[in-house]
């Protein structure tokens, strides 16, 4: 039997925050290559962060961190959303052969309000919306900035007056 997060099967302890947090950066870090060959293949192709970070330099703490120092800090992150732009980088330096990794983000990273409601969250979901409008998919592009735009009012609401 297949367990879901949180669900109780018995004599089985129920998944935890953490085991699932675990297990998600253990699927995105099964997409990714080895350490020296994804900093490798940052180096090469990702001359597109720079201009990334000056664009998310008001909701990120790390602004002035090349591709590379941030694939060394995160690499063995715990963080989800951390990891997840991590490998959404590593998708888009490596073109059309690792589009299908965006949608696993999605589902992984982006579909989860714990994630996502973070400040690495919302810059993965903008890195990921952004790399969709670039590969030409504006539809699954706008998909994810509704998500965004979703889970922005939630934290507003969910914010102490």
């Amino acid at each position: 039997m297949v367990s879901r997060p949180n669900e109780v099967i018995s004599n089985q302890v129920p998944f935890t925050v953490t085991s699932k947090a675990e297990s998600v950066c253990a699927s995105l870090r099964s997409l990714l290559p080895s350490y020296d060959v994804l900093v490798s293949i940052l180096s090469r192709k990702g001359a597109w962060w720079s201009s990334f970070r000056q664009k998310t330099d008001a909701i990120t703490s790390a602004s002035a961190a090349s591709l590379t120092d941030f694939a060394a800090r995160s690499y063995t992150s715990s963080n989800p959303a951390e990891l997840g732009i991590l490998t959404t980088a590593y998708a888009r330096s490596m073109g059309k052969e690792q589009h299908h990794v965006y949608a696993i983000i999605d589902s992984l990273v982006i579909s989860d309000f714990t994630y996502a409601a973070t400040l690495e969250g919302m810059e993965c979901l903008i890195l990921l919306a952004k790399s969709y409008t670039d590969i030409g998919q504006p539809r699954r592009a706008w998909f994810v900035w509704r998500k965004g735009i979703a889970i922005a009012q939630l934290m507003v609401r969910q914010s102490p007056a």
